[in-house]
């Protein structure tokens, strides 16, 4: 628990897609909490559709959600991560950064815009000392929401422990400088590898 080991926290609702709503968030974070030292990129949605039958709308608002927000809140927390010369930024993607399937070109679009994204700052700021790993979960998360549609009685080695991958983020913040992942894949043990 986050308070035994004496951390805070604040909850910030956001709509990642509106710069001014983005740039709020973070001046309140900076106001109640400081700078921030991490910043996890999780936000996301998985529209589909077959290309000539695509609500273009919904196309754009999965690539801003999963794309250019994380565009957005990078922009907010990189300036103190460089003058702290120090930092971490962790971009939740999926096997949709490396594969793309018919039907699925939103969402594809998104993560590989992602993935690229990701690639583009770490490029121009490892050198200043900000740590960005782009990770990618290779499988659907067991969660209420999940286990109450799709995942109904799948086995529990096939979904991911969110636990278990909250420690991994966790590990992936804590690397020394000399040793940073800057991708990584996370699967269970049960789900087939896709790519």
């Amino acid at each position: 628990d986050r308070q035994e080991l004496g951390g805070k926290s604040l909850y910030v609702h956001i709509d990642v897609c509106d710069e001014k709503k983005v740039k709020a968030a973070f001046d309140e974070v900076r106001k109640t909490l400081g700078n921030p030292g991490v910043l996890v990129y999780n936000a996301g949605n998985a529209a589909m559709g077959k290309i000539l039958e695509l609500d273009l709308e919904k196309f754009k608002k999965t690539w801003e959600v999963g794309c250019y927000g994380a565009l957005l809140c990078a922009r907010q927390a990189l300036p103190a991560m460089v003058e702290a010369k120090t930092g971490t930024i962790l971009i939740t993607s999926a096997t949709a950064a490396f594969r793309a399937g018919a039907g699925w070109a939103p969402f594809c679009v998104s993560k590989f815009g992602l993935r690229a994204l990701s690639q583009s700052i770490t490029k121009e700021f490892a050198p200043k000392g900000v740590h960005v790993c782009h990770i990618r979960i290779d499988c659907v998360m067991d969660t209420p929401m999940t286990r109450a549609s799709y995942a109904k009685g799948w086995p529990t080695e096939k979904l991911g422990n969110c636990d278990q991958i909250a420690e991994t983020y966790y590990a992936m913040h804590m690397q020394p400088k000399f040793g940073w992942t800057n991708e990584i894949d996370i699967r269970p043990m049960g789900e087939s590898w896709t790519c």
